[in-house]
């Protein structure tokens, strides 16, 4: 199980949404938890039952769960798309279930994680000089795909790289710069990393 210290995952959300508009960033990575402990954990389809610690907002519809299964592990982190998971009942509110018993199911998947972009030798992705320049442990050049304009809702859009064999890398990430829609239909470098990723599938109060 991932360890999910939410700092991390949090502040990526926080960065999104609040941005100065001076210089806001080009592509805001979608929600997603920090990089678990292990690169080996398997992927697929998972039930765990424990005590819901701790619900916190992650950008509507997104919340960061955090849940202690008692097995001596450390705490289990998960994400909670409240628009998409099947709550039981329907009408759950999730923060109803801190500190109580849950049954959940989750998907566990690896994921593309953009962080830079670059188009005629120059990134054109915003990155905060406060931190450090990020250094991608993998990269794909082809044609960008599927970003035909800001992004405009709660839920990130979908940057789809396709390099020179057809084979299509998919990027979840908030557009909220032109010079990236401006790239769409050219060949740009993309460096990435790949992450574990945790969602929800479904919730309900448990025994």
């Amino acid at each position: 199980m991932a360890k999910l210290p939410f700092a991390g995952a949090l502040a990526g959300l926080m960065l999104a949404a609040c941005q100065p508009t001076a210089t806001p960033p080009a592509v805001s990575p979608a929600p997603a938890p920090p990089p678990a402990a292990s690169d080996s954990l398997p992927l697929g389809d998972f039930k765990v039952v424990g005590i819901l610690t701790k619900v916190e907002d992650a950008a509507y519809p997104m919340f960061a769960l955090t849940v202690d299964t008692g097995d001596g592990k450390e705490p289990l982190g998960l994400l909670f798309n409240n628009e998409e998971a099947k709550k039981s009942p329907a009408d759950l509110e999730i923060n109803t279930l801190q500190g109580k018993r849950v049954a959940i199911d989750y998907t566990r998947r690896n994921e593309l994680q953009m962080l830079t972009m670059m188009l005629d030798g120059k990134d054109i992705l915003y990155h905060d000089p406060a931190y450090p320049k990020p250094a991608p442990e993998s990269s794909v050049t082809g044609k960008l795909d599927g970003v035909t304009e800001l992004s405009g809702g709660d839920l990130p859009d979908t940057l789809t790289v396709i390099d020179s064999a057809g084979k299509k890398y998919d990027f979840e990430a908030f557009v909220s710069e032109e010079a990236v829609v401006a790239a769409n239909g050219k060949t740009v470098t993309v460096g990435y990393d790949t992450r574990p990723r945790e969602d929800v599938t479904a919730i309900a109060p448990a025994p």
